[in-house]
């Protein structure tokens, strides 16, 4: 029951830190480090909801309902508390499509992990028993109907994410992003045994994500433009990391941990 309410505290305090930031980042006239840092916390809250969702739930569809109710919830928050910037004030079916299928991509992407490698975040570490590669067939079942709602969302935002190439690269290089941040930290910071080299490895992976992103940029950005952005790249590989790390650590603290 404490980790289930820990669970649903970190759930409900991402949002209100989110519209908090907001309102903050709009009190100062949106300039450009505290608006990445806004940003940052969003993308890390969507992330870690979409691993925790992928990776903790007995069932998948639970995590599924999770992502899809986050998503849900912050849109109806921003449109109540939010501000004239907020996602909800400008956004349409298709942008709420767009950013429902991101955090559906991430989710897709860790239940094969746990699907296929029997990857699982576990209370105390309990041993999982299956092997590797074995799964029930409900369980791939639930794992096609995150893939069909996923195209769904797809399809609902009108092929948005695909309308060109430069679009295209965009959401690629912000899904490469997530990934190389999010899987080498939740790994660090959910092991079993948590030490100094376990930071220090976070931040070595963190900077060499940092890197491989913003050169990822050149993909649909001249590379001199890429080169001239290097400090606030620098800048929002921080914060992610920080607010990653922090997340994950929250989870930690109620218990969790990660076994593969």
């Amino acid at each position: 029951m404490r980790r289930s309410l820990g669970l649903l505290l970190l759930f409900f305090a991402s949002i209100a830190i989110r519209i908090g930031l907001e309102h903050w980042t709009e009190s100062l006239g949106w300039p450009n480090w505290p608006t990445v840092a806004r940003n940052a916390f969003s993308s890390a809250t969507t992330t870690t909801l979409a691993i925790g969702a992928a990776l903790i739930p007995s069932r998948y569809i639970v995590g599924l309902v999770l992502v899809v109710g986050f998503n849900a919830a912050c849109v109806l928050v921003e449109s109540i508390v939010g501000t004239q910037h907020s996602f909800s004030a400008w956004s349409s079916v298709q942008n709420v499509a767009v950013e429902t299928a991101f955090g559906l991509v991430i989710l897709m992407i860790f239940q094969g992990l746990r699907l296929f490698f029997g990857w699982r975040i576990t209370a105390d570490f309990t041993a999982v028993t299956k092997k590797r590669g074995q799964f029930r067939l409900s369980e791939l079942i639930e794992w096609t109907i995150t893939w069909a709602l996923l195209l769904a969302m797809h399809k609902l935002s009108n092929s948005l994410a695909t309308s060109s190439v430069s679009t295209a690269a965009q959401f690629a290089v912000m899904l490469l992003q997530e990934l190389l941040f999010a899987g080498p930290i939740a790994y660090l910071m959910l092991r079993p045994k948590l030490n100094a080299a376990s930071f220090a490895l976070s931040v070595v992976a963190a900077a060499a994500a940092t890197v491989i992103w913003m050169l990822a940029h050149g993909s649909y950005v001249k590379l001199a433009v890429v080169m001239q952005s290097w400090p606030q790249g620098a800048w929002a590989g921080f914060v992610f990391w920080l607010f990653l790390t922090a997340h994950f650590l929250v989870i930690r603290s109620l218990g969790y941990r990660l076994n593969v």
